[in-house]
């Protein structure tokens, strides 16, 4: 009963899934009427549907989605002004006699397409190989099972490539079950039956050049796989990889101790190897998970965090001073090389903290016996030149025990000083860049 021109209900479609309320974007109103009316919302779809608690999240409607309760959202209003209210007085009612809800598979195919890597996942680390002036060439392939998890046969699939490599590396690829376009990036594999699924990959060749260091940068990959069928989840659809190269037989690598203790650590026995050509792709590649030391974070501690600051640039200077004697001390002792390893561990955490652009990861007391070991044994073993470096520089610094239960930002500034107006830059906070 609603008998002013300007009262109305307004029903909207709702549903429960997960412990999470959804409400359908369309609804049917009822305005200025004394009589029942029947309405009706149809063909509702999983985007018709949103989620009320802001996301802007859509429910699950496939298969593998959790079970559903129905219902709907009631609205209302009494306003009027002409005839003006009573004051005090009830000028509407409502009620929904019976409703109903039917579920119907959706005009349109389906075909939920998930994309899973067959070569491992995640970032990977690539060690190219060289005799003499001949470069073998490193092979990062990422491999993808495409499956159709139905119920529809997925048609006409393709999948778009994207890689990204630095500008000094000239490259060729190879597609497996992919017929692409003429920059091999485009690609279509044809049509896919509920339950099956299609094997491809993307094999991409690099040849470094010389002159870079261990690091030469990241190379990324990336596949989407779409169809011209409806996919429930997108999102699951797609893949990337993130590929490090290095080149650790480049003769730079030598004068760079983190950079030696990287390739001692990772690739030593590849390295070592009489013929390198030998050696099979995939034992170039290691996991993220499997590195000792990650290489690529200490480039923009060096470029980002220390070199806008005076005393950082010192520190650099020193480095570069003495970097070819201490990384010859670590070739030839074992303990020595341990030692620096395990320091080195230790205190990344803290780097990547601080790269990060947060910053207040604390200095524990293992960390500076860690620091204040190696020092000294640097010293021990060192010229007359290290050891006065390495006091000099204590001396500056004062107790290291000081810095214990310190923030990385806190001791960043005692540690390396005021910015150089000449140099200091405003970074946003990252992770990694790729070096040119």
């Amino acid at each position: 009963s609603l008998p002013w021109d300007q009262a109305f209900t307004t029903t909207q479609a709702a549903l429960r899934q997960g412990g999470r309320i959804f409400q359908s974007t369309r609804f049917v109103r009822t305005v200025g009427t004394t009589t029942w009316e029947s309405s009706a919302l149809l063909e509702l779809k999983a985007d018709a549907f949103v989620a009320s608690d802001g996301s802007g999240d859509h429910p699950d409607f496939s298969e593998t989605g959790g079970p559903i309760e129905f219902g709907f959202v009631r609205l209302n209003s009494r306003l009027a002004d002409q005839p003006p209210v009573p004051p005090g007085d009830l000028i509407y009612s409502h009620a929904i006699d019976n409703w109903s809800i039917t579920v119907a598979q959706a005009a349109n195919a389906v075909a939920d397409l998930v994309v899973a890597p067959t070569t491992p996942s995640g970032k990977s680390y690539v060690n190219f190989e060289s005799t003499a002036d001949l470069f073998f060439l490193g092979t990062p392939t990422v491999g993808l099972s495409i499956t159709n998890r139905g119920p529809a046969t997925a048609t006409a699939v393709t999948v778009d490539l994207t890689f990204l490599v630095p500008s000094h590396y000239a490259q060729s690829t190879t597609l497996t079950n992919l017929t692409c376009d003429a920059a091999g990036l485009a690609c279509t594999v044809g049509d896919v039956s509920a339950d099956g699924a299609v094997n491809v990959a993307a094999f991409r060749t690099y040849r470094p050049t010389r002159g870079h260091g261990a690091y030469h940068g990241s190379a990324f990959f990336q596949a989407i796989v779409q169809s011209t069928s409806t996919d429930p989840t997108p999102g699951d659809a797609s893949y990337s990889h993130t590929y490090e190269l290095f080149y650790c037989d480049d003769s730079d690598s030598f004068v760079c101790p983190i950079q030696t203790l990287f390739c001692l650590e990772n690739f030593e026995d590849l390295r070592q190897r009489p013929v390198p050509s030998t050696i099979s792709p995939a034992a170039r590649i290691k996991a993220a998970a499997d590195i000792v030391i990650d290489l690529p974070i200490y480039y923009p501690l060096r470029d980002q965090v220390m070199a806008p600051r005076l005393g950082g640039q010192r520190l650099i200077a020193h480095y570069a001073t003495h970097g070819p004697e201490i990384t010859a001390l670590l070739n030839t002792s074992d303990t020595l090389r341990t030692a620096a390893v395990a320091t080195i561990v230790l205190w990344e955490p803290n780097f990547v903290s601080l790269l990060s652009g947060d910053g207040t990861a604390t200095i524990s007391q293992a960390q500076v016996d860690a620091l204040s070991a190696l020092l000294d044994a640097l010293a021990s073993a060192g010229s007359g030149a290290l050891q006065a470096t390495i006091a000099t520089e204590l001396a500056t610094l004062g107790d290291l025990n000081d810095y214990v239960g310190l923030s990385m930002t806190t001791a960043q500034a005692s540690v390396l000083g005021d910015l150089d107006p000449a140099r200091a830059t405003i970074y946003l906070p990252i992770v990694h860049t790729t070096r040119q």
